[in-house]
């Protein structure tokens, strides 16, 4: 039955198709379907143009990029880039006369994938590109393609991205460029930049509905989540006091993903024994799809990645 879902995934209607991603998804977390299932149906999905179909596929994508085991971690790189380049280019840098705000908004879904999930080196070069033209020529990018290019120079980025995408937060002219720009402050892979981060939380020069955001960010971060939540735990005092009492639930909305063995376990303990009186349902929450990470952690790490055979 599962062989005849997946064979007729490209006739459903999109609202099936959306439902279909999203259900197999939840089957893998409850352990009643291998991850290599939910690749398997990926690429029977692989020429699909809804981009919200897409946002469902790369949601569970994201999760198992942060749990597969080092060694089979290139193959799911390679698995994302098969299965996204080939749209990617078709359907190019720039938008096209005609394009609706869903074509707009495909676009620059799956450069970012490309680039960050994909791990791509060309896509990455690209998009520093045209991050320097940006911050320093003030050059202009379709609104899309600069979520994504801002996105991908984080996930690559440093000290001098920290450096540029803090001042472009403080000048930024819409809540949209300071939404991009803090969550790409929070994605830099560099534990000093996260450091730096947290120095910006707490010294009042975010705003102040922004900052609980930003440290959860800094705990969520595909690449140094476990040094940002070690600091998080150090500075947690000072950070309480920046965030306000009503937004104070936000600190913990990605602790989920940090289901590393070596760490779930004290997280776990810090938040029981650190309650958030405002958050207490969701830190309840949150520790219950922690164990649900873990166990996928468990059963998935060695993760089997089919090839990308597309048509």
């Amino acid at each position: 039955l599962w062989n005849e879902v997946v064979a007729s995934a490209p006739d459903l209607r999109p609202a099936e198709r959306h439902r279909l991603a999203g259900d197999t998804w939840a089957a893998v977390l409850a352990g009643t379907l291998s991850a290599t299932d939910y690749l398997r149906l990926l690429t029977g999905l692989a020429r699909e143009s809804d981009v919200r179909i897409w946002d469902q596929m790369l949601d569970g994508l994201d999760e198992l990029d942060r749990i597969v085991a080092p060694a089979r971690a290139s193959q799911l790189h390679r698995f994302v880039r098969d299965l996204v380049r080939p749209l990617v280019d078709a359907l190019g840098w720039a938008p096209r006369p005609g394009e609706s705000d869903l074509d707009e908004r495909r676009r620059g879904t799956l450069i970012r994938a490309l680039g960050v999930l994909g791990r791509d080196r060309k896509t990455h070069d690209r998009a520093m590109d045209a991050f320097e033209q940006a911050l320093r020529n003030g050059g202009r990018l379709d609104g899309e393609v600069a979520a994504a290019v801002v996105a991908v120079a984080a996930a690559h980025g440093g000290d001098r991205e920290h450096s540029r995408l803090a001042a472009a937060y403080a000048g930024a002219r819409t809540p949209q460029d300071e939404a991009r720009y803090l969550a790409a402050l929070a994605a830099i892979p560099d534990a000093g930049c996260a450091a730096a981060t947290v120095e910006l939380v707490t010294r009042g020069h975010l705003r102040s509905q922004h900052a609980a955001g930003a440290v959860a960010r800094l705990i969520g971060n595909r690449e140094i989540g476990g040094d940002a939540w070690h600091l998080v735990t150090e500075r947690w005092d000072e950070i309480i006091e920046a965030v306000p009492r009503p937004a104070q639930h936000n600190l913990v909305v990605f602790a989920h993903l940090r289901s590393e063995p070596d760490l779930s376990p004290d997280l776990e303990t810090w938040l029981t024994d650190h309650p958030l009186p405002a958050a207490e349902r969701g830190t309840r929450q949150q520790l219950e799809r922690l164990a649900i990470r873990r166990e996928l952690r468990r059963r998935e790490a060695e993760l089997r990645v089919p090839p990308v055979a597309l048509s």
